[in-house]
C-alpha cells in the first residue's frame, strides 16, 4: 500500500475499488474517497481515527451518535474503538468493526436498524450481522451489504424501495434478502441506488420527482437496471447522482433548488452530465458536493444555511468551485459537510445547529471553517501519528 505522512492530525481514508480505468489509474487515486471514514448524517457528523477510533459531534436525541448520553454536542466526542467503517443517515447510523460485524445504533421506529423488533430509539450500538461490508440509512429504511455481495433491507417498504417486488406500511425489524451480486449502493428518502458488480445501476422506490432517472416519475418496487459503466452513486432526499468510472457525473429527480447542477431549477426524469473529471460525489438534503480529481471541491443547489460553502447564502444552479487540496469529503450530510484537506486538516461549513461541524459552537458556517484538534476532547489525539492510505476496498 502507497502511504502518505502528513504533518499534525488525519484521517484513515479507505478508497474506493475497481479504480484501474482510464482516470481512476494509480496516479490519480489520492484524490478518491469512501464513505467509511468521514460521514455526515441528518444532523450529525462522524470520524475515524486511523487507530479505529470512532468519533461524533451533532444531535443525538435519537442515539445516533452511539452511547453518548446528551441529546446534543457541538465538539467531537470519543465514541467507540476497533471501527473500520461509518455510516450515517437522518436519524440512525451503522458502523463496520474490524471483525466485519455490523452495529446500528439511533431512530428504530420501523425497524430500521434491523435488530429484530422496533422501538423509539437504539441509544448504543447492537450488533446485526456478521460477513458486512458496508450499510446505508434511509430515512426510515436501511439497506445492508455483506461481503458475499448479498444486499439486504430493514425498515418501511412502502414505496417498493427494498426493489423485493412488494410494498407495505409495516416496518420490518428482520434484514431480509433481496438482491445478490452487488458492489454498492446508497438510500434516499424513499429510494434505493444499487450498484451491481457488473457496473450497472439498478433502482427501486419512490419517484415522484423522477429521482430513479427511469424516464418518468412512476414508482419501482422491483430493481431495475438503468445504466451502465458506473462506479458509485449518491441519493438526496429526491435527487441521484451517479459517478462513471470514466469520471463523468450524472443527475436526475428534483432540481428545485439546483441541486443536481443543470442551470436550471427544471426536474430532470431521466440521468444527464452535469460534470466531469469527478472522483467522489455527496448529496445533501437538496445540495450536491463533487470532488474533482485535481482536489478542486465544486457544490451546487440550497445554500440558505451555507451548505455550498461559498460564503454566501443564495441558491445556485451550476456546480461552483469552493475549496481546493482536498482530499477525502464526508457522504450524505443533511445540511452540512466535513472534508479533509491534503495537509491533514478538517473543515466543516453548512448547518450547525446541533453543533454537527464539531467546532465547539452552534453557529452556521457560509464558508469552510478548520475544525481544531483541540475541538476533539481525547488524550489519545496528542500523540496521533496520521497516516493516509490510498488504496483499499470500498
Amino acid at each position: 500500500m502507497k502511504k502518505t505522512i502528513f504533518t499534525g492530525f488525519t484521517i484513515l481514508i479507505l478508497l474506493l475499488s475497481g479504480c484501474d480505468n482510464g482516470m481512476f489509474s494509480s496516479s490519480n487515486r489520492d484524490k478518491v474517497s469512501i464513505d467509511t471514514t468521514l460521514s455526515a448524517g441528518g444532523d450529525h457528523s462522524f470520524f475515524l481515527n486511523s487507530n479505529g477510533s470512532l468519533y461524533g459531534t451533532g444531535k443525538n436525541d435519537k442515539g445516533q451518535l452511539g452511547k453518548l448520553s446528551n441529546d446534543q454536542y457541538n465538539y467531537y466526542q470519543k465514541i467507540l474503538e476497533d471501527v473500520i467503517g461509518i455510516f450515517a443517515g437522518e436519524n440512525h447510523s451503522f458502523l463496520l468493526k474490524s471483525d466485519k460485524t455490523l452495529w446500528a445504533m439511533g431512530d428504530n421506529t420501523e425497524g430500521e436498524l434491523g435488530t429484530g423488533s422496533a422501538s423509539a430509539k437504539v441509544a448504543s450500538p447492537v450488533k446485526i450481522m456478521d460477513n458486512a461490508k458496508k450499510a446505508s440509512a434511509g430515512t426510515d429504511f436501511s439497506l445492508m451489504l455483506k461481503n458475499d455481495g448479498t444486499l439486504w433491507a430493514a425498515g418501511l417498504n412502502k414505496d417498493g424501495q427494498f426493489g423485493n417486488s412488494t410494498t407495505s406500511t409495516t416496518g420490518m425489524a428482520t434484514p431480509e434478502k433481496v438482491l445478490s451480486s452487488v458492489k454498492t449502493m446508497d438510500t434516499g428518502n424513499n429510494f434505493s441506488l444499487v450498484v451491481d458488480t457488473s457496473g450497472d445501476l439498478l433502482v427501486s422506490g419512490g419517484n415522484s420527482r423522477g429521482q430513479l432517472g427511469s424516464g418518468d416519475t412512476s414508482d419501482i418496487a422491483d430493481f431495475t437496471q438503468i445504466i451502465t459503466g458506473v462506479l458509485s452513486v449518491s441519493a438526496g432526499t429526491a435527487h441521484s447522482m451517479v459517478l462513471k468510472t470514466n469520471g463523468t457525473l450524472w443527475a436526475s429527480g428534483g432540481n428545485t433548488y439546483g441541486q443536481l447542477g443543470t442551470g436550471d431549477t427544471a426536474d430532470r426524469l431521466a440521468f444527464e452530465q452535469v460534470l466531469s473529471d469527478v472522483v467522489d460525489i455527496s448529496t445533501g438534503r437538496f445540495h450536491t458536493v463533487a470532488l474533482k480529481i485535481d482536489g478542486t471541491l465544486w457544490t451546487t443547489g440550497r445554500n440558505d444555511q451555507g451548505q455550498l460553502g461559498d460564503g454566501t447564502n443564495t441558491n445556485a444552479a451550476v456546480f461552483k468551485e469552493v475549496m481546493n487540496d482536498v482530499s477525502a469529503i464526508s457522504h450524505n450530510g443533511g445540511d452540512h459537510t466535513i472534508v479533509l484537506k491534503e495537509d491533514g486538516t478538517l473543515w466543516g461549513f453548512g448547518k450547525n445547529d446541533y453543533g454537527e461541524l464539531g467546532n465547539y459552537t452552534t453557529i452556521n458556517q457560509n464558508v469552510p471553517v478548520e475544525i481544531k484538534k483541540f475541538f476533539m476532547i481525547d488524550e489519545d489525539l496528542q500523540d496521533f501519528q496520521p497516516v493516509q492510505i490510498h488504496i483499499g476496498q470500498y
